[in-house]
């Protein structure tokens, strides 16, 4: 009764001073949320732990998870070696954060829900800028038998076989990419420093494209014109809005689109739905296998292309964002890891002009797959630089968890956990010499790169740069194909070093407020082979 009498009493002295009703009423209701926070944060759970970052009224662990890459490096410090759960709280909701692999995988393997919260404007805060990044009807927020099905989808079309079915496509897009590297190294009389991160976001949007509709976007011969491509320039927009409204403190930025964000999203849902109305006139075929074909069913579209549901909309435009964003920062990493390390960049040149000697004029796409060391770069890459931070799930039953302090954890339905994915892939507990970019632990045991020595087991799920489980991200199976196409053609024409200034090797801009962190401002000199 005296916490609820307290706002009452609050509101009287204020009142009694001479302000407004309405500035009252705001006044008490955070007082009343000011006691409850604290209520709730004395009352945690036991499963919370001493930590150095404590959660802070009013937001709770929320005022640091605006940087997604500092909250990854202040969850995986508050773990400690053996990766102990660690309590998060969501305003005065708490959560917790799962760091050790096999924690990771208990709640991975539990619960498909992507959060449920109570009350439900918490779960509407922690979604907001999802359903205005990619659409409320995505596969990304949708839940139960509605996320089934378009998962379901999804699945038919992102399968091995339909994947490798692009390799000539893709290459078609790299050869792009080349073309523009050759001309600037030949404008420049030899080498050229290259910012190379805009350049693989035009290649992986056109590509990424070309998987969902069959064909590109043009934002790759916009760059090599040198021209502004309106829906190219309404992506690059509303990513870094995205992003600065994220970590933004400004209230209004958390309810005010603004117009120029508003236009970029109309930019780009028009644009997919031009698309979607051309195919659906050109006729769908039987035999076609793109995305499109098998999104177009969860909308009944009309074949006249009168009706293109948000559903589809939605689901392609979080395809094109989540499919060209990640691997674009995937291979802007691994370029610049290449860089500095010559041996490495060596020892992978090497092993495709072998496989490219052994089989003729290119090497096939079975081939490619398999090729040790250029997998070992890919995937010592996405664990050292993994795209996508952060992912979460509700739990949808009570879940038991052996937490490596001595105790036996009981989490309950509708508690959110949260998957820090950097920090799983730095932690001690996870992984030998976590903080070295060695691509050499992802090779069979005996084989190393250059003087590389680790150890090589890890556990099943201590590598989630695509999260894991049924919900595991649907390009799991396509960003790696595209990074391994775009990086074979590329280390076959050119070779990479650092741009030096002042004796300073100059480093990327990595940004970690946004849904995927990215590695922009990549200047690396770009020297083509045989110079």
């Amino acid at each position: 009764m005296l916490l609820f009498s307290l706002p009452g009493v609050f509101l009287g002295i204020i009142a009694n001073s001479g302000v407004s009703l309405t500035l009252s009423l705001v006044l008490g209701i955070a007082v009343l949320y000011y006691v409850w926070f604290r209520i709730c944060l004395s009352n945690g759970s036991t499963a919370s732990v001493v930590t150095k970052h404590p959660p802070s009224f009013p937001l709770g662990s929320l005022g640091y998870w605006n940087d997604l890459l500092k909250a990854n490096k202040i969850i995986l410090e508050d773990a400690g070696s053996k990766g102990n759960l660690v309590s998060q709280w969501l305003f005065h909701k708490e959560g917790f954060a799962v760091i050790r692999a096999e924690h990771v995988g208990a709640v991975l393997r539990s619960s498909t829900s992507r959060l449920s919260i109570s009350p439900h404007w918490l779960q509407f805060v922690a979604l907001y800028h999802i359903k205005n990044f990619m659409g409320a009807n995505s596969v990304g927020v949708s839940e139960g038998k509605e996320w089934k099905d378009q998962r379901k989808a999804i699945g038919k079309s992102l399968k091995p076989k339909y994947i490798r079915s692009l390799y000539q496509d893709m290459r078609s897009c790299v050869g792009e990419v080349v073309t523009f590297f050759e001309s600037k190294c030949e404008q420049n009389g030899g080498s050229a420093v290259i910012d190379v991160a805009p350049c693989f976001h035009d290649l992986t949007l056109d590509i990424v494209c070309m998987t969902v509709f069959r064909e590109k976007l043009g934002a790759l011969a916009a760059m090599r014109e040198g021209r502004h491509e309106e829906v190219v320039e309404a992506f690059n927009f509303a990513s870094s809005e995205m992003a600065r409204r994220t970590s933004s403190t400004d209230p209004l930025d958390w309810l005010i689109s603004g117009q120029k964000l508003t236009q970029a999203h109309v930019t780009i849902r028009e644009c997919v739905e031009m698309i979607i109305r051309r195919r659906l006139k050109q006729g769908i075929k039987e035999g076609d296998d793109d995305l499109l074909r098998h999104l177009l069913p969860l909308g009944n579209n009309d074949p006249a292309g009168n009706d293109v549901t948000q559903t589809v909309v939605d689901n392609i435009i979080t395809m094109l964002w989540a499919g060209h964003e990640t691997t674009a920062s995937a291979l802007s990493f691994s370029i610049y890891e290449l860089s500095r390390r010559q041996y490495l960049q060596d020892a992978l040149r090497k092993e495709l002009v072998c496989a490219k000697n052994e089989h003729g004029v290119e090497i096939p796409s079975q081939i490619l797959m398999k090729l040790p060391i250029l997998n070992a770069v890919i995937w010592e890459t996405l664990r050292f630089h993994p795209p996508a931070l952060w992912t979460n799930r509700g739990l949808v039953s009570d879940l038991d968890l052996d937490n490596p302090n001595g105790q036996t954890i009981h989490l309950k339905k509708n508690t959110g956990v949260y998957f820090p994915v950097w920090a799983v892939h730095r932690s001690e507990a996870n992984w030998d010499r976590p903080n070295e970019y060695l691509p050499s632990r992802f090779l069979d045991e005996g084989d190393s790169i250059g003087k590389e020595e680790v150890k090589r087991t890890h556990h099943r799920f201590a590598l989630i740069p695509f999260g894991g489980g049924k919900r595991i991200c649907p390009g799991h199976n396509l960003s790696p194909f595209e990074i391994k196409v775009a990086l074979a053609d590329i280390i076959q024409k050119f070779k990479f070093a650092p741009k030096v200034e002042d004796k300073v090797l100059h480093e990327p801009s990595i940004r970690a407020n946004g849904m995927f962190m990215v590695c922009a401002d990549n200047q690396v000199v770009v020297t083509p082979l045989g110079l």
